[in-house]
């Protein structure tokens, strides 16, 4: 018999989630959020800004966005993009698995390069690994657009922070959302708490109103009814108002 408990990850559930602030983030930069934000602070009302230099709006259907990582993650802030009119390419390990929905086209890894001068928008969505580590260096940086919006939502070691400081201070960049840091949380001696062009989020791309949680179970014991032992802690990622259930539910 099966046991009664099933094991498995927690891929896709929070995509949606994270598309939306992925859009919000982006639209902060976008209608100079940001500026409304530092006048309202110093009590200023100044309309010229917004109608001319160079945080002048431009129309989001303007916008050409690339998604590095299109997996549910990068298909969700994709779709969005796409929704409203933008251009959306989307950057994955394996092209040949199809363009995901929401993206016009679809490149491999290769290719990265000779997308990025052509990108308003950078998403990063993809994992954390020996190939992605420091993917968007000094050099990548320089190939984008100026005024180019760099959005992480993914893990801090896929951005070179150093590079990414010297690129906004250099005004070659409109801003930097940034969700996930090299080191989390972030320290309070960091340059990005009070740069002018950076959204920092407290890794809350994923919050979700019903609240998620985790839960991490001690099962060295017998589940299920055909003697499964697990002799390992594992966690579950669950609705807040589930846990209590879950723990009855199995007697963990």
């Amino acid at each position: 018999a099966e046991p009664m408990v099933h094991f498995t990850n927690s891929a896709g559930i929070f995509s949606e989630t994270m598309g939306d602030t992925v859009l919000a983030g982006v639209l902060h930069f976008v209608r100079a959020l940001d500026v409304c934000v530092r006048q309202q602070a110093a009590v200023q009302w100044h309309r010229a800004p917004f109608a001319e230099g160079p945080i002048a709006g431009r129309e989001l259907d303007e916008y050409r966005v690339l998604v590095i990582g299109a997996g549910g993650i990068g298909s969700a802030v994709a779709r969005r993009f796409s929704g409203l009119g933008c251009s959306v390419v989307g950057v994955r390990r394996r092209p040949d698995l199809g363009v995901p929905a929401g993206c016009s086209r679809v490149v491999g890894a290769e290719d990265l390069d000779a997308e990025l001068p052509a990108a308003d928008v950078v998403v990063l969505a993809a994992p954390f690994t020996d190939q992605t580590k420091t993917l968007l260096d000094r050099r990548r940086l320089a190939l984008l657009p100026d005024a180019a919006i760099v959005v992480n939502v993914a893990r801090g070691g896929l951005v070179a922070e150093e590079a990414l400081l010297e690129a906004l201070e250099a005004g070659k960049l409109r801003g930097a959302v940034l969700d996930v840091f090299q080191t989390e949380p972030l320290p309070s001696t960091s340059a990005f708490w009070q740069h002018p062009r950076v959204l920092v989020l407290p890794m809350c791309r994923a919050c979700h109103p019903i609240g998620i949680g985790c839960v991490r179970l001690p099962c060295s014991k017998t589940i299920g009814d055909d003697g499964w032992r697990v002799n390992r802690c594992v966690t579950w990622w669950t609705s807040t108002r589930d846990i209590d259930a879950l723990l009855v539910d199995h007697s963990l």
